[in-house]
């Protein structure tokens, strides 16, 4: 049992780190608008290719996660169904 408390504080602070990822595209867009006003669009770009990487690792972090987390539940409910 201490296991899955274990995996579930580490699934809830990958969560965590997502939302901190998904603040930090949240940045960048307010960055573009301001380098769009100065016409930097060197700037707009690098801060766009920033962002397709925000947004693939966190899609690859919500994969890892939910695939970790079903897999802990269904060793979860077999460890119920064998004990009983």
């Amino acid at each position: 049992m201490e296991t899955e408390v274990f995996l579930a504080r580490r699934f809830d602070r990958l969560r965590q780190i997502i939302q901190l990822r998904n603040d930090k595209i949240q940045q960048l867009d307010k960055q573009v608008l301001v380098y769009f006003e100065e016409g930097n669009l060197q700037g707009i770009e690098a801060l766009m290719r920033q962002k397709t990487t925000i947004l693939s690792t966190n899609e690859q972090l919500c994969c890892f996660i939910d695939k970790w987390e079903s897999r802990a539940s269904s060793r979860i409910d077999e460890q119920l169904y064998t004990s009983i």
